[in-house]
């Protein structure tokens, strides 16, 4: 992987806390892979090591097993790190990575086609959000202003999907962290993003799906927990959420959220290319501001 991978900030993180407690009996989890698997573990390790303290941080995945490890590790001093369910934990893995991999993206040409298309939405792995929505968008007949990609596949008019292997583009889109196919990033108005994570009870989860629209400097809309849209509030984003009649922060369930971004979409479907391509215009100087904005925080979350 391009950059700082995951291996190398725990690496990181390990020596740390090895340099800070050099005399303690320091138990470090990687608790992204982890479930049944870390409970047997930490029965074991109980048994027989006895740490003195536990540090427990997720990278990549959100981690929502504190109260069991609270439990468990009771009278022995717990830190978190990472996408933990805790606050003051956490730090943005993917801000950087998304940084990494794009180090030319300022020089590259980000400019919306003058008559662009409504609306671009990458989407692999199926989940109960993401079947809702291409379902929703379906439904609504949105797909004729759109370009929706779904499994490994581009959905077409009436959930028809292509022959088309997508490798080129979606997967890489979500492997390497960029922006995929420019000719196509560039001739839509609006990123819908299907986050990887939907779980109103963490706190919330931003993966490289919500940075890429801040780099390539396009206006979003989240299919995901609606908590993110705060939490980019709270980083010192903009989230152009003035723009639209229904405000996606403010709703709590995946049906809610889905129908909120149809709302949205329907409202820009009504407008003409030249109306999209003018509210852009005003958009712009947010969307540079997020942009050099994002280069600054993901060097703070990388520090």
């Amino acid at each position: 992987m391009h950059g700082m991978d995951e291996r190398s900030i725990y690496y990181k993180i390990f020596e740390n806390i090895e340099r800070a407690y050099p005399h303690d009996k320091n138990l470090i989890v990687n608790g992204t892979w982890l479930n049944v698997e870390f409970q047997e573990m930490c029965e074991v390790v109980l048994n027989t090591w006895k740490p003195t303290r536990v540090f427990i941080g997720s990278i990549v995945d959100p981690w929502c097993m504190t109260e069991w490890a609270e439990q468990k590790f009771a009278g022995i001093p717990i830190t978190y790190f990472g996408n933990v369910d805790r606050p003051n934990t956490r730090f943005e893995f993917f801000a950087f990575r998304v940084a990494d991999h794009n180090p030319d993206i300022l020089e590259t040409n980000l400019e919306l086609k003058f008559e662009p298309g409504l609306f671009l939405c990458y989407q692999h792995k199926p989940s109960q959000h993401r079947d809702l929505l291409t379902k929703s968008i379906i439904d609504n007949n949105l797909l004729s202003k759109g370009f929706l990609k779904y499994k490994g596949k581009r959905v077409l008019g009436n959930g028809i999907v292509s022959d088309e292997n997508v490798e080129s583009s979606a997967m890489i889109y979500s492997k390497n962290a960029n922006l995929g196919d420019m000719n196509v990033w560039n001739s839509y108005f609006v990123n819908v993003v299907s986050e990887t994570v939907w779980n109103i009870e963490y706190d919330s989860f931003i993966s490289e799906k919500t940075w890429k629209p801040i780099i390539g400097l396009r206006p979003f809309l989240i299919n995901g927990n609606p908590k993110i849209y705060h939490r980019l509030e709270e980083y010192g984003f903009e989230t152009f959420e003035e723009y639209w009649p229904e405000k996606i922060s403010q709703h709590k369930s995946i049906e809610s959220v889905v129908e909120a971004v149809v709302i949205n979409l329907q409202y820009l479907y009504k407008k003409t290319p030249t109306e999209l391509h003018d509210m852009y215009q005003d958009m712009l100087p947010k969307l540079k501001y997020n942009q050099t904005h994002f280069f600054s925080f993901a060097k703070d979350q990388k520090n």
